[in-house]
C-alpha cells in the first residue's frame, strides 16, 4: 500500500514567495524583550586563576553550542556551576588543573566566564 500524500495546511507557492522576501531590521524605537549583550575582548586583561578560583558562566549553557570550543572547554564548562572551585571542577571533568587554569583564563578574557 502506497502512503497517502496530504496537501500542507498552507499555500506552498505563497510560502515560497514570502521566504524569498528580504528581511529588514526592526525600527530603532521598537521595544524588545531580548537582553542586550556586549562582550568586549581586551587582550591585556590580567585574569588571575588558581585552584581556589570559582568560575561562573556568563552565557547560558545551551548557548555554548554556538561557540567553536575544544573538547576540554566543553568538558570543563559543563561542570561550572558558579559555586564549585576550579580544582573540584577538574576532579569532576577528569582534566588537569594546569590545563583548566589556562582554559579559564582564556575564557574569562573572551567574556564567556567570570571568576571570583
Amino acid at each position: 500500500m502506497e502512503p497517502t500524500t496530504l496537501r500542507p495546511p498552507f499555500d506552498p507557492a505563497e510560502f515560497a514567495r514570502e521566504s524569498e522576501r528580504a528581511t529588514v531590521p526592526p525600527p530603532p524605537d521598537a521595544c524588545s524583550d531580548a537582553p542586550s549583550i556586549s562582550v568586549e575582548v581586551v587582550d591585556d586583561i590580567l585574569v588571575l586563576v588558581g585552584a581556589e578560583t570559582v568560575p561562573a558562566l556568563n552565557v547560558a549553557l545551551d548557548d555554548l553550542e554556538w561557540f567553536d570550543l575544544p573538547p576540554l572547554a566543553r568538558r570543563v564548562l559543563h561542570h561550572i556551576d558558579g559555586a564549585s572551585r576550579l580544582d573540584e571542577i577538574c576532579s569532576k571533568a577528569g582534566d588537569s588543573l594546569a590545563d583548566a587554569i589556562r582554559l579559564v583564563e582564556q575564557l574569562a578574557r573572551e567574556g564567556l566566564v567570570s571568576c571570583r
